[in-house]
């Protein structure tokens, strides 16, 4: 794609050309013919047309120095420009992946706290149906135990004794059973205080 100032950069080493052949080629004759006419005014006529003819050459090369200066700067700005928007698309593509990972980890992290969430609750729901099913579970056998007691408090034949105390026992047993169930149950909530026994030798 041609660049605005394209123009200007063929067009001003050509005007100063043009400058120049005006100089060399209509100022001079002027010049040397005022110098030929050996008058005083002639003399004049000559060194002032010569001094134009200075004056023109030196501000073309003034004004050549100032736009190759001009140039020298507009490729600068325009290297400059072009390194800081590569810089900028730099920094764009870095801030898009950061906030990509950055969504990628609250995925993750929700997602954790979700299964924690459910693991706990899934924990908390088990423990709560064992406390109360080893509760429904020990009323009825506490009673049971209690009644073969009071029975055994009795007047029994041997073999009324023998049901009743194998009653008591096989009570007791499943007792002890449902005891070790909730037990495990609140090792696995963690809210099981150990007793500590202390024994005599």
């Amino acid at each position: 794609m041609p660049l605005p100032w394209f123009p200007s950069v063929v067009m001003f080493p050509l005007s100063l050309r043009l400058s120049t052949v005006f100089v060399l080629l209509v100022s001079l004759p002027v010049a040397l013919a005022l110098f030929a006419t050996n008058t005083y005014r002639g003399l004049l006529g000559g060194l002032g047309m010569l001094g134009q003819m200075a004056l023109i050459l030196y501000s073309a090369r003034l004004m050549g120095s100032a736009y190759l200066q001009s140039l020298s700067n507009r490729f600068s700005n325009a290297q400059l420009l072009a390194e800081v928007s590569e810089s900028k698309n730099n920094a764009d593509q870095l801030n898009a992946r950061l906030n990509e990972q950055l969504h990628l980890q609250r995925m993750v992290e929700k997602n954790l706290t979700a299964a924690r969430d459910q693991a706990e609750e899934a924990a908390r729901s088990k423990s709560e149906f064992l406390a109360n099913m080893s509760h429904e579970i020990r009323t009825p056998l506490n009673a049971i135990i209690g009644l073969t007691h009071l029975g055994l408090q009795t007047e029994l034949d041997a073999r009324q004794r023998d049901y009743l105390g194998k009653t008591q026992l096989a009570a007791r047993n499943l007792l002890s059973i449902v005891n070790d169930i909730l037990d495990f149950s609140k090792i696995e909530a963690g809210s099981l205080v150990r007793s500590e026994e202390h024994t005599s030798e």
